[in-house]
């Protein structure tokens, strides 16, 4: 997606977890299990201080996707 900064730190990768979680689902995954493999894999890795930062969308849950639109809120 992009490269973010921060005073005192080092530029960080941000990556869109909506278009990874997409692609995951395009590899054959369903979306339970790209969630899970993203959260344990991805989010839960730590790399070391230049952890990327994982960009959620303010209307939009990782737990499900109810439609099919982008970023469809959950109840």
């Amino acid at each position: 997606m992009g490269v973010g900064e921060r005073f005192g730190g080092p530029p960080l990768a941000v990556l869109d977890v909506e278009k990874m979680l997409t692609q995951m689902e395009r590899e054959g995954m369903t979306r339970e299990e790209a969630i899970e493999y993203f959260e344990y894999n991805i989010l839960g890795a730590h790399v070391g201080a230049e952890n990327p930062v994982y960009l959620h969308y303010p209307d939009f849950r990782v737990e499900k996707k109810t439609s099919g639109r982008k970023g469809a809120k959950t109840k």
